[in-house]
């Protein structure tokens, strides 16, 4: 029992951290940026965390049933077979979902040059959506990190990384870059933040 609520106090610290990160990150950020820049971003955010998840087609929570039971079973064979089909279908739903963003990027370019509507006039969220597919093999790892018995790191990543790695890079940006924040620098933010992550 010991060793069950070291585990549970470990990760609800982790939890608590990731809570103070949000809003340290969050405050930071609303401080630098105009209000309603910082409204798209809060919604941009949340709708490509949720295109990100439908991306994996609930392979998020298949892995923590089957990828686990594999490890604990220990057919180390079958299980990367498992992270091989996911893999697989991460990458033709990433190219699937590209080929429409290409197809929208077309439009609003078309758009833009025969001036019916200026490029600089959509939300947020248009161009967060290039960012799905990165976000959306980041969450797949950090299922993986928990189902691998490596709980603690995976647990971080999922409530506290984003948060944390944002701060991090948020910092310098700030501070010894003196850089405003418009909707292009936050794209090249997020996607920073991203990468780091994987």
């Amino acid at each position: 029992y010991r060793d069950i609520y070291k585990t549970s106090l470990i990760l609800f610290l982790i939890g608590l951290l990731g809570y103070f990160f949000n809003v340290g990150f969050n405050a930071l950020l609303a401080q630098h940026v105009s209000t309603a820049l910082f409204g798209d971003f809060s919604v941009a955010l949340r709708v490509l965390n949720l295109v990100s998840v439908y991306m994996l087609f609930g392979t998020l929570s298949s892995s923590k049933r089957f990828y686990s039971a594999y490890l604990k079973s220990n057919k180390i064979n079958t299980a990367s077979k498992y992270i091989n089909w996911n893999l697989r279908l991460i990458l033709i739903s990433s190219a699937f979902f590209l080929i429409l963003l290409t197809a929208l990027a077309i439009v609003i370019v078309a758009l833009h040059v025969f001036q019916i509507y200026d490029i600089r006039q959509y939300h947020l969220l248009v161009y967060f959506l290039w960012l799905a597919p990165v976000n959306a093999f980041t969450l797949l790892i950090s299922s993986y990190l928990i189902c691998d018995r490596d709980v603690y790191l995976g647990a971080f990543f999922d409530a506290t990384g984003f948060y944390f790695f944002g701060i991090i890079l948020l910092l310098p940006i700030i501070y010894l870059f003196h850089i405003s924040f418009h909707t292009v620098y936050l794209w090249f933010f997020m996607f920073g933040i991203f990468m780091v992550m994987a």
